[in-house]
């Protein structure tokens, strides 16, 4: 009933040849400046800085008509982190495979973290730096005599998948959601001058304070004797020497003023923590719960904050933040105060005192 089809006599081979789809692909750097902003939150100057500090891990190893150049994949990347979108979706958008994007993202990552002492930077031995914070801060608190304050620390959670290892420990607020606690601290400007991106969303913002790299900073600098300088944070925080924060219960007009005055100093913080989350919702939880490891969640908060310092400030430390249709940036709800009650320091009580008696 059939009839085997012979091959001609000479042809010895027969090849067949795969036909390659190209998925459509944007291409994102050909966009108007307005709408560069709008979808990766940088225009093209500092896309072209970005796209420097990583080059060496995230450019193409051979020139071929598929691959995404150094510029597309950096914009791959940051698409993840300013949509909070899954790989996948951004992949598709941009005509490339998951495994693709999953790849450039780790590279970008890894890449942005060895400039990270670069653009995230607390210069504590900086004394002339140190009274112009504390100046600024003493200003925007409209009291006199609040000198020595030259940052304002806050918690943020950003929700993660519950870990297979030590899950429990990431429950945070009533145990319904997993989070990791990110600890930011904020100069008078809203540029973010330190991160600690390792604790599961279950430690408490005081015991996260204690236990970072910030505090046994602050703990060396405060043993040079013309240090007079401290932190400030909310009444989730205790009180010492080196972090103050308001009064739980004043009693008198003049304590209410000091509480007044330290929450109109903290509220930088919270701002810098608002605009974080606002112009990259990976952090948010609208962009939905982050599918990644707690170790990877810590690279990309930390990533988003150098980010945050890149958009708004030049390298000479000028701010000149790039504006968006966007609204301005929120402020963060902060949800410290809430935590289990924390223990005062004796010596930070007196310390907090002799503030409230040298205002006027």
């Amino acid at each position: 009933m059939f009839q085997a089809v012979q091959a001609p006599k000479n042809i010895s081979t027969v090849q067949m040849h795969r036909r390659t789809v190209k998925k459509p692909r944007l291409d994102i750097c050909k966009l108007p400046e307005r709408k560069l902003i709008k979808n990766l939150r940088f225009g093209r100057a500092k896309l072209r800085y970005i796209a420097s500090l990583v080059k060496d891990d995230l450019r193409p190893k051979r020139n071929t008509n598929f691959a995404l150049n150094l510029e597309q994949r950096v914009c791959v990347c940051l698409r993840i982190l300013t949509s909070g979108s899954f790989q996948d979706v951004v992949g598709d958008a941009y005509g490339c495979s998951k495994q693709s994007v999953s790849n450039y993202f780790e590279r970008f990552l890894d890449a942005m973290l060895r400039h990270v002492h670069e653009i995230i930077r607390f210069p504590l031995d900086d004394y002339e730096w140190l009274h112009e914070q504390s100046g600024a801060f003493e200003y925007r608190g409209g009291q006199k005599g609040l000198f020595g304050c030259i940052g304002a620390v806050d918690g943020t959670h950003v929700y993660i998948i519950k870990p297979n290892e030590d899950g429990d420990c990431y429950y945070s607020k009533g145990g319904k959601k997993t989070s990791m606690n990110i600890q930011i601290t904020s100069g008078h400007d809203q540029r973010i001058l330190d991160v600690c991106a390792r604790n599961p969303g279950g430690n408490h913002d005081s015991f996260v304070f204690k236990t970072s790299g910030l505090f046994d900073r602050l703990e060396a600098a405060a043993e040079d004797r013309k240090w007079s300088f401290y932190v400030i944070g909310d009444k989730g925080y205790a009180t010492s020497k080196l972090l103050v924060s308001p009064l739980r219960q004043p009693s008198n007009p003049r304590e209410s003023s000091f509480n007044e005055s330290l929450t109109k100093m903290r509220i930088v913080v919270e701002q810098a923590i608002g605009g974080v989350k606002q112009k990259f919702r990976a952090m948010h939880n609208t962009g939905g719960t982050l599918c990644y490891s707690p170790e990877k969640v810590s690279k990309i908060a930390v990533v988003a904050c150098m980010l945050h310092n890149i958009r708004q400030f030049d390298e000479y430390g000028k701010n000149n933040e790039e504006t968006d249709d966007s609204s301005d940036s929120e402020v963060e709800n902060s949800d410290s105060e809430s935590n289990s009650e924390t223990s005062d320091d004796e010596d930070g009580i007196s310390f907090r005192q002799s503030l409230i008696d040298g205002m006027h």
